[in-house]
């Protein structure tokens, strides 16, 4: 069998110049190659990036949190399917007998634990995407893959460094009133990636402190 160090480090999904990596990881003090921030960088754009269809532009939050919902729910669902308890009330009970031999002809029984812990990670990964999204308050939809790009990336920014990102703003710098390491990561992916997302130091730097908002009341809410 082979093991997770013969292996070797998780690639990321986007292929890009080594250099184009380092200057990313250079942009949060990251002196070596990191698999980690890369292949976290590369899901985020894999995300909110990857989908060109015009559509998706006038999608609102409310729209993602009706399908994350229903997906949720699905998932759930399915779950509860698959787990057995004892409970002396459902003895006798012909449709529980008849769910479990449905359950145990179509799976078996070493493969039942690899599919609830994948149901798990879709559950924890679904929760934190509509975590991330912004709340809907009518009028011109908030640009939602900018959101959560930075929302995202706040994250593994968090997960690299261990502190949280911030950002600094100056109003008597006319030309750069934002600075800060996060603010250069998230600007450093968009040329990369996304160059019509970025608006300029000010209209990036004034959504980016927004987003930051709403991530750090996500965070704590998370360590409650």
């Amino acid at each position: 069998m082979t093991t997770l160090d013969e292996l070797g480090p998780p690639e990321p999904a986007i292929n890009l110049p080594e250099k184009v990596w380092r200057r990313i990881e250079a942009t949060l003090g990251i002196e070596k190659p990191n698999p980690g921030i890369r292949c976290g960088v590369a899901n985020s754009i894999l995300l909110y990036l990857a989908w060109p269809e015009p559509q998706l532009a006038r999608v609102r939050p409310s729209h993602l949190r009706k399908s994350i919902n229903k997906i949720l729910k699905d998932a759930r669902q399915l779950r509860a399917d698959f787990v057995f308890e004892d409970d002396e009330e459902d003895q006798d009970d012909l449709q529980e007998w008849a769910r479990a031999k449905i359950v145990f002809t179509c799976i078996r029984s070493r493969d039942r634990e690899p599919l609830l812990s994948s149901l798990d990670q879709v559950v924890k990964t679904l929760e934190g995407i509509m975590a991330s999204l912004p709340s809907s308050r009518g009028g011109r939809p908030r640009n939602v893959t900018l959101y959560g790009l930075t929302h995202h990336l706040a994250d593994e920014y968090f997960h690299a460094t261990g502190e949280i990102p911030t950002m600094t703003h100056d109003p008597f710098q006319d030309d750069e009133p934002y600075r800060g390491q996060f603010f250069d990561f998230v600007r450093t992916v968009l040329e990369v990636f996304a160059p019509q997302y970025d608006s300029g130091n000010l209209a990036l730097g004034k959504s980016i402190q927004r987003t930051l908002r709403d991530w750090r009341t996500r965070t704590v809410m998370d360590k409650t």
